[in-house]
């Protein structure tokens, strides 16, 4: 079982980060695809793609917590596993995000949306999936 569930763990770790990634790539590309085409805007995009998948992959990194489920305490405890998904996550886009609402500027919130919306998205379909395979009641509907 514990070795299925660390294979389970990295699994969804590239889940979250493959998925938060395209995602970001989809509302980049509808967001830009409105504005004319110039060769500083072209610039200014790309270095804000990447800022974008740097932010996608360290809020990733954040959530290697997801091993703490290894720990049968935890992982018998549903608010533990709840936090073990979301705590360190929700601090660090917090501590990113209430600055910029103090300062109340619209553009700056704006530009962390790409990140913060696909990454909480494909975290929280993860959550789900590792609820239910690890749920006995579910795993004998779920089994092919």
């Amino acid at each position: 079982m514990s070795q299925q569930l660390k294979r389970t763990i990295i699994l969804l770790l590239i889940f979250i980060l493959t998925a938060s990634s395209c995602l970001c790539t989809l509302m980049l590309y509808s967001s830009n695809n409105n504005e004319k085409n110039n060769q500083m805007q072209n610039s200014y995009s790309g270095i804000y793609k990447m800022l974008c998948y740097f932010g996608i992959f360290i809020l990733t990194i954040s959530s290697t917590s997801i091993y703490l489920n290894l720990i049968n305490k935890v992982s018998r405890n549903k608010f533990f596993k709840f936090l073990s998904f979301f705590l360190l996550p929700i601090m660090l886009s917090s501590f990113e995000m209430i600055p910029r609402l103090l300062r109340g500027n619209e553009r700056e919130i704006q530009i962390m949306y790409p990140i913060i919306v696909p990454f909480f998205l494909s975290l929280f379909a993860s959550y789900i999936y590792f609820i239910l395979i690890n749920d006995p009641e579910h795993k004998s509907s779920l089994k092919l």
